[in-house]
């Protein structure tokens, strides 16, 4: 029988994050991304103290991760579930992390080690200098690496990573080539941040090497059918380029501390925090992972690191132990004798040492750190919290996702024959004047016809 290129969508069609797809061939199979979206039942699980035996198992009863035939160890899983286990498969399957936002990368740990799974070399660099500091994924297990514009064959597949611009080091797109089609998996994306550059020549590329479908992601797009709407969960400002002299145009008014919230896998905002302490005369401190970070990846050093009174050191890696040791810290009691000459990290998870600090006329900068928005139920509790000290609240940010104007353009230029919005709470709302819009059900089974350049079940 001929071969036909299989697509399913296991996840992610329509939330943001925890996109999941899978591109089929013969006896090769292609996943994309391998995340989380987020859950309240998630975070119930990722704070719990009771230890989990059998994570797979675990998180497929209680839905975080997707039920994927010939995938799982049959040790993993449940038998009343009835998926085919990983030892009867005659495919060989193959993962791809666009980037590493945990909403794509957060159950890799759990793929099993027989499965190859691939990140972009950058990814890979700076995954290995978060698992020193403690945020490493749960599981075990070593991984490939991909350079950008690299292609690697499975059979008669082929799978290239191409550079995009995200709010995150390491981030590509991926075109998936089987006999029948190419494929397009955008990943996230933009063209405000500090390199457009790079997902134009991706969306040049691909479109020179033409694209039949391109799955593409729709964080943006809002209820509203209005090109100019933005999703109000994606804390979505001006962008990345003029960050630094927003951030200083709100500290210039205060005579207090200022602090400020940040996803540190954004290694861009860790400088941008940088200069504007340097602009603004006020010495910068760093939590202990962010600091390993600015100096490892970075090559900052001009900063503090916040004294621990009792450093945990059961999750850090002994070279962060030691960069702890010999670094320049600096004590709560000294950081409130002068605060206003201060410009300090304070990620959520610490919130509650701002009992400690002396808040007076100062401004807490919240910088597409966690929570992100108001679907996460800490959003609202970090706000009550920091107005019940009466600091003033600000977001000061650039989302990491293409505005719906940008993904038209970026989509235009590709020019696919089909274009699949995902990743977004409203992919119908997604309008472009190329191809056919296709919205998949999750679960099912598709096929792409080259002739008639159709999808169909």
């Amino acid at each position: 029988m001929e071969n036909k290129t299989e697509i399913k969508f296991y996840s992610g069609t329509r939330t943001i994050g925890g996109t999941v797809v899978s591109v089929e061939y013969g006896e090769e199979r292609i996943i994309l991304d391998f995340g989380r979206e987020y859950k309240q039942i998630g975070v119930i699980v990722d704070s719990a103290n009771e230890k989990i035996s059998n994570y797979v198992e675990s998180y497929l009863r209680l839905g975080l991760l997707p039920k994927i035939d010939e995938f799982y160890s049959e040790k993993n899983i449940p038998d009343k579930m009835k998926i085919m286990p990983l030892e009867k498969s005659s495919k060989r399957t193959t993962v791809f992390i666009s980037h590493l936002h945990l909403d794509h990368m957060q159950n890799i740990g759990l793929i099993d080690e027989k499965i190859s799974v691939y990140m972009s070399e950058e990814s890979l660099k700076l995954y290995e200098v978060l698992e020193k500091v403690g945020e490493a994924v749960i599981g075990s297990r070593e991984y490939s690496s991909i350079g950008y514009n690299e292609t690697v064959k499975f059979g008669e597949v082929r799978v290239t990573a191409l550079r995009v611009e995200h709010d995150v080091m390491g981030a590509c797109a991926y075109l998936v080539e089987t006999p029948d089609v190419k494929i397009l998996y955008s990943g996230d994306l933009r063209l405000t941040g500090l390199h457009p550059e790079w997902t134009i020549d991706m969306a040049n590329k691909a479109s020179k090497l033409g694209t039949n479908i391109l799955i593409l992601e729709s964080t943006t797009i809002g209820e509203e059918i209005n090109e100019n709407y933005i999703n109000k969960n994606t804390n979505a400002s001006s962008g990345e380029k003029d960050l630094v002299n927003r951030i200083i145009a709100e500290l210039i008014q205060k005579s207090g501390i200022g602090l400020f919230n940040i996803y540190h896998r954004n290694v861009d905002r860790i400088k941008e925090f940088y200069e504007a302490a340097k602009k603004c005369r006020r010495t910068l401190v760093l939590e202990l992972p962010t600091a390993y970070i600015a100096k490892t990846v970075l090559g900052l050093e001009d900063f503090y690191i916040i004294e621990e009174e009792n450093l945990d050191e059961s999750k850090l890696d002994k070279e962060v132990i030691e960069f702890y040791t010999n670094s320049a810290k600096i004590s709560l009691k000294d950081i409130n004798e002068e605060s206003s000459e201060y410009l300090m990290q304070n990620s959520f998870h610490n919130l509650v040492r701002m009992l400690h600090i002396n808040t007076d006329n100062g401004i807490y900068i919240h910088s597409n750190g966690t929570p992100l928005g108001d679907y996460d139920a800490n959003y609202n509790a970090m706000k009550e919290f920091l107005n019940k000290l009466q600091i003033q609240y600000k977001y000061i940010g650039a989302t990491g996702h293409a505005n719906p104007e940008d993904l038209r353009y970026i989509a235009e230029k590709i020019n696919p024959d089909c274009f699949i919005p995902v990743h977004g709470f409203y992919p119908e709302n997604c309008h472009i004047n190329c191809g056919i819009r296709f919205l998949p059900e999750e679960g099912k089974t598709y096929n792409f016809n080259g002739k008639s350049k159709n999808i169909y079940c």
